[in-house]
């Protein structure tokens, strides 16, 4: 059972929100807007936090920074009516962006995906703690892949003492640079790896990705921008040819 922080003004829905999870096994907490949230988040400690926008006294964007500045290990839902704030600088500290509907089967799902991804971060700093086997390590990162992790286990025979470093090293990149959210770490590798080129490591982060709650049409932006920064890179290869040709009457 997980505790969750539910910050929203409207009081119906405070309440819809409420029985809606305690429904899904999760222990709710209520707050009706930033400032008391912060006050609920100073004794208890929450696995995740489902945070409405417009509020009075302190909005959803300031107890954000707020939330992210002081409790990074909290996974954050910015949850609100208005799509305009899914662009805005602030929602980048947010784990996921939700727009309330009367359906709150996709509230329900991110909540899911974000509370199993803390999860396997957690058991990520326990491996790291108790030394895991490479047998394993091989099996977390099988659930997070959804399937065999096919390159890491042919290194495994060939070089098995590169394999808990792989892990460290993936975690350094996921959980210890903080500046750049989990999300936006996804899309980034998804994007490189398409533009090298590589298949099955583009196969692969996608399947990461989306097991960890990016959206299909975030995943599929990142292959275009991929494509538009390999396009730009081929002019700018070809500039000295270009201007060589062009100095040519």
């Amino acid at each position: 059972m997980a505790k969750l922080l539910i910050v929203e003004d409207d009081e119906s829905q405070r309440l819809l929100y409420e029985e809606e999870l305690q429904e899904e096994g999760h222990d709710v907490v209520l707050a009706k807007n930033g400032k008391e949230a912060l006050k609920c988040l100073e004794g208890t400690l929450f696995d995740l936090i489902i945070l409405d926008i417009r509020m009075p006294e302190m909005d959803g964007t300031e107890a954000l920074g707020k939330i992210a500045s002081r409790y990074k290990e909290t996974p954050v839902i910015l949850h609100t009516a208005y799509p305009e704030y899914r662009n805005q600088f602030i929602a980048l500290l947010a784990d996921a962006f939700v727009l309330k509907s009367s359906d709150l089967s996709l509230l329900k799902k991110t909540v899911k995906e974000l509370l199993e991804e803390k999860k396997e971060k957690g058991e990520t700093k326990m491996a790291e703690e108790k030394q895991m086997t490479i047998e394993e390590i091989l099996k977390m990162m099988e659930k997070g892949l959804g399937e065999e992790p096919k390159p890491m286990v042919l290194m495994s025979k060939l070089i098995p003492e590169w394999i808990p470093r792989q892990a460290q090293e993936r975690k350094f990149v996921m959980d210890q640079l903080n500046h750049i959210p989990p999300k936006y770490k996804h899309l980034i590798m998804i994007a490189a790896s398409t533009a090298v080129g590589c298949h099955l490591c583009t196969e692969t982060f996608i399947k990461i990705a989306h097991r960890a709650g990016v959206t299909k049409e975030e995943i599929a932006e990142a292959i275009l921008a991929a494509r538009f920064a390999l396009a730009s890179t081929t002019f700018a290869t070809a500039l000295e040819g270009m201007e060589f040709l062009a100095s040519k009457e």
